[in-house]
């Protein structure tokens, strides 16, 4: 039988034996153990480099709650779409390098990364950044980032 080698890191190992932990609780309760929704978030960070909101919308729920850094929560798939639009009308370009992701629960992503934004004037910088996702029904319905954007702004 072919052993994994042991994670480098104790917050590596911390985060396994949650997982783990999870599935085993899905398991328990005769649940098959299918985490989908990373992928899902995986894609919506595509569409988000595509500053494609066509598919963003496709991926929201009618209600969902979206909240970026300590702006006011903006509610609805229409509200949000359209600060989407907005927000990718003041950059020239982005892209998502994700350290971590994990399933927390079973309808919570948590995500780690470092962003890379192309300002309008030309200019590049790269940010940290986490996210949270709840998915409900296959959509998005509360995606939270917990970033200080003003540098990219600014």
């Amino acid at each position: 039988m072919h052993q994994m080698p042991a994670p480098r890191s104790p917050v590596i190992a911390a985060n396994v034996v949650s997982l783990t932990a999870f599935a085993l609780r899905f398991l328990d309760r005769g649940e098959s153990v299918v985490i989908v929704n990373t992928s899902l978030v995986r894609r919506l960070f595509e569409a988000i480099d595509r500053k494609d909101t066509v598919y963003l919308a496709r991926h929201f729920a009618d209600d969902i709650a979206f909240r970026f850094g300590n702006a006011d929560v903006v509610e609805g798939r229409p509200a949000v779409v359209r600060t989407c639009e907005a927000f990718f009308a003041g950059i020239a370009g982005i892209r998502h390098e994700i350290e971590y992701l994990w399933q927390v629960d079973a309808d919570w992503v948590v995500a780690v990364m470092t962003v890379h934004y192309e300002k309008l004037d030309g200019g590049r910088l790269s940010l940290p950044c986490a996210n949270t996702f709840r998915v409900r029904g296959g959509k998005v319905s509360d995606y939270r980032i917990y970033m200080d954007i003003t540098p990219v702004l600014g």
